[in-house]
């Protein structure tokens, strides 16, 4: 066995790892908050520089290596990568929510985790933006209050931000204008042609 002077790459590697009591992310994934999760996940990893384990370009030791007697035995910097990629498993997977994790039977390393999540949610996303899409386009004040319609439009746009379309400002002015009874067509007119667009 090593001395204790000696570096241990299995114990030098747990020195830097996350694990996961101690290292909770404060959003959960779930259904709604794909890219906010992401962005918590990759700004977490990349702080403990284990991004390649889940971008797949931490090459894997050998499992076994020939010691000084030419005799194969188990490789330590394979055990310390399996352990970290455990960890690291084990850690994204505390942060997914319940209804979600089945999604994930069958995963074994971190890498398979992530890729897993991110083409899931990805098709997932454009769906969701096609759909509210036709919801901004389609929508009307009809008998709901300002209030109410300007936090629906608002929802709305606020969906389409967290799948990555963020709307803009005067595209946003737009959906709300677009969707005003004709009792409105006065206020309407006068913002049309208001240059720049007026601001929310």
């Amino acid at each position: 066995s090593p001395s204790r002077t000696q570096s241990d790459p299995v114990n030098d590697l747990m020195k830097a790892t996350i694990k996961p009591q101690s290292q909770l992310l404060s959003i959960q994934l779930d259904e709604t908050n794909f890219l906010i999760w992401k962005l918590q996940v990759e700004t977490s990893i990349r702080g403990y520089g284990l991004e390649d384990y889940i971008l797949g370009t931490k090459i894997t030791p050998p499992k076994f290596v020939k010691d000084s007697e030419d005799k194969l035995v188990l490789n330590q910097e394979y055990t310390a990568h399996q352990r970290q990629d455990s960890l690291v498993c084990a850690w994204m997977m505390s942060s997914i929510s319940a209804s979600i994790l089945p999604q994930l039977i069958g995963c074994k390393t971190a890498q398979e985790v992530w890729t897993t999540i991110e083409r899931n949610f990805t098709s997932q996303s454009s769906a969701r933006v096609m759909h509210h899409r036709r919801q901004l386009q389609s929508i009307r004040k009809n008998e709901m209050t300002m209030n109410e319609y300007l936090n629906k439009v608002k929802n709305l746009c606020d969906q389409l931000a967290s799948a990555g379309h963020k709307v803009h400002d005067s595209e946003h002015v737009l959906y709300i204008i677009s969707g005003l009874d004709s009792e409105y067509e006065a206020v309407v007119a006068i913002i049309s042609t208001m240059e720049p667009t007026p601001s929310l």
